[in-house]
């Protein structure tokens, strides 16, 4: 996943490996406050039906989430990225 983080817009690579970084490690912390949460309220019970109610949420948002993500170009040939106009507009007057 990292990899691919870092392949989407090389030139913006760190800030995308540092993202999903980000996301993995707020992750790891919150989940587990998050299951203790739905638990007390719930009770164990229905906790199988979680990972079932969390993919109808992404796969209904999915459309939306996918309109919302930003467009990269290919930035392989040395041509700088679209998400980072101020660096395109340098790379020109340079």
């Amino acid at each position: 996943m990292l990899a691919s983080a870092g392949r989407v817009d090389p030139a913006n690579s760190g800030r995308n490996i540092g993202m999903v970084n980000g996301l993995g490690y707020a992750g790891i912390i919150a989940g587990p406050a998050a299951i203790t949460v739905l638990v007390e309220a719930a009770g164990l019970r229905w906790l199988p039906l979680l990972p079932c109610a969390l993919m109808l949420v992404l796969t209904s948002a999915a459309p939306l989430l996918m309109r919302a993500a930003p467009r990269y170009r290919n930035t392989s040939q040395g041509a700088t990225s679209d998400a980072v106009p101020e660096e395109r507009e340098l790379a020109i007057k340079a």
